[in-house]
């Protein structure tokens, strides 16, 4: 997330200093740049998420931790009163 952090804010600067300048940033080498920096940002976002995803399902169903650990909640709903 980083790395699309910093991609983010690149693209951002780059923006301002097109709009600051008057320039065009429409030339293919800009655009082929564009599309590929995004494309394996989304990739790289999508395995961060999954990768998330299957460590909470291994702690909570595959490791049966809520069933060793009675003080964590799994099942439980907590209630805010």
């Amino acid at each position: 997330m980083g790395l699309q952090l910093l991609w983010s804010l690149g693209l951002a600067c780059l923006d301002v200093y097109a709009l600051r300048g008057k320039r065009d940033l429409q030339s293919p080498v800009l655009v082929s740049l564009f599309v590929v920096g995004d494309w394996v940002t989304s990739i790289l976002s999508l395995a961060a998420a999954c990768s998330s995803a299957g460590v909470a399902v291994l702690y909570a169903k595959d490791l049966h931790v809520c069933g060793k650990q009675l003080h964590l909640s799994c099942s439980r709903r907590l209630h805010v009163h």
